[in-house]
């Protein structure tokens, strides 16, 4: 067990955004949410506390479905993770991809990827903590977009995903570790043309 600990300054906090139906130039429909989480964490030499000690982590469940020319609303496979499925029953971890097939997960601060020899130690702009590197830093902002992009309306008649979101805040500098705060939410829309 360490003797450091977490501290949150500014506790986490999401900014809910709103649900973009999209025509694009192609013909074809995307349904896109946006939302972003920010906190603030102290460092406190007196009081050990250590902004290293604060991680940030979310989970997602639900599901993603498209209206078939039958009218029948057909779940779809969306992996958040390789290997990890997006599912009604359980939550699973979620991260970002990058650069392809390369994944990370959300706020794990000794997550860093490497592509093609470079080491990057944030997941671009939706999920970085500053000022410093990733693992000292004590602001912590994320943005994410769940979507489902380019279903064509001669195959699919409508997108409707209902999506939950745990965002938790841990101590990480203890074992096991500790929860110091959490931020559950759902969104949904159905677009049917």
């Amino acid at each position: 067990m360490s003797s450091s600990s977490c501290s949150i300054q500014d506790a986490l906090a999401v900014t809910q955004g709103s649900w973009d139906r999209i025509t694009n130039p192609n013909g074809t429909k995307s349904l896109i949410y946006d939302f972003s989480a920010s906190a603030k964490f102290t460092s406190d030499s007196v009081n050990q506390y250590v902004c290293r000690c604060c991680e940030f982590h979310q989970t997602i469940k639900g599901s993603f479905r498209l209206k078939s020319t039958a009218n029948q609303w057909l779940y779809q496979t969306v992996n958040t993770a390789p290997g990890k499925a997006i599912n009604t029953g359980g939550w699973v971890e979620d991260g970002v991809y990058l650069f392809g097939n390369t994944w990370g997960r959300y706020g794990y601060r000794n997550d860093p990827t490497t592509i093609g020899g470079v080491t990057y130690t944030s997941l671009g702009t939706q999920d970085v903590y500053s000022p410093g590197s990733r693992l000292t830093g004590c602001i912590y902002n994320m943005d994410d977009k769940p979507r489902w992009l380019g279903a064509d309306p001669s195959t699919v008649k409508g997108i409707w995903i209902q999506l939950s979101f745990q965002l938790r805040i841990y101590d990480v500098c203890q074992d096991p570790w500790v929860e110091k705060q959490k931020i559950e939410f759902s969104i949904e829309d159905k677009w049917e043309w």
